[in-house]
């Protein structure tokens, strides 16, 4: 477990970060993270998360930034794999794939 804190104390910056979120943890450039943590409880003094690795000791300050959704991924992913086993009617296949004459549905 990794507690993210103001160094001086007092709340943090406003942010939605709650359960469940992923984050990427970096020294500036988020897109050059390869850190990443999982919240597991927020309140304005404090954001405790779950990561594999800690990060790195010795920096003023770090970056935290909302990364994928895990859960959207999956269901999403779950949803595509759907139209490819054909469980989901193929009038509808059509219309959301534009494929055939959607005048025929």
């Amino acid at each position: 477990r990794v507690r993210f804190t103001v160094a001086r104390g007092g709340p943090l910056p406003p942010h939605e970060f709650q359960r469940g979120d992923q984050l990427l943890v970096s020294a500036g450039d988020p897109l050059s993270s390869t850190l990443s943590a999982t919240v597991l409880s927020s309140d304005p003094g404090e954001i405790i998360c779950m990561m594999t690795a800690a990060p790195p000791l010795g920096l003023d300050s770090l970056r935290l930034d909302r990364g994928p959704n895990s859960v959207a991924y999956e269901r999403t992913m779950t949803a595509l794999a759907g139209f490819e086993h054909g469980n989901i009617q193929d009038e509808v296949r059509q219309v959301l794939l534009e494929v055939g004459d959607i005048r025929a549905v």
